[in-house]
């Protein structure tokens, strides 16, 4: 390819392994930085201070969208170990590198 092009590395030093610490994670946070958020003058509203609505745990969040009334959280597990991740007050178990999509508004049926 002709003309000028630009790059950005990263490099972490840490202790223990890759999964101790939560690379996959931080490789998200740098390739994709927060730039900007929209807000209301004064700071005031009604969201948690964090700034979530929904606590997700244990695996990491790929996308998030409304299916018409549903909530819908794609997750993926990085690691090498089965895990058990939280979805709001849903749980899931995941193997070593699994997608699961988690509606976690909807419970399921009887039987």
């Amino acid at each position: 390819m002709q003309g000028p092009r630009r790059w950005r590395y990263g490099l972490l030093l840490h202790a223990g392994d890759w999964e101790t610490a939560h690379l996959t994670r931080r490789a998200g946070d740098f390739v994709t930085p927060l730039e900007a958020v929209a807000g209301r003058a004064g700071g005031a509203g009604s969201r948690p201070p964090e700034g979530r609505v929904l606590r997700v745990d244990g695996a990491e969040v790929s996308s998030v969208l409304r299916a018409g009334d549903d909530l819908v959280v794609r997750l993926f597990h990085p690691g090498s170990q089965p895990a058990t991740a939280a979805v709001g007050d849903r749980t899931v178990d995941l193997r070593p590198g699994q997608i699961a999509t988690v509606r976690p508004g909807r419970r399921p049926g009887a039987g």
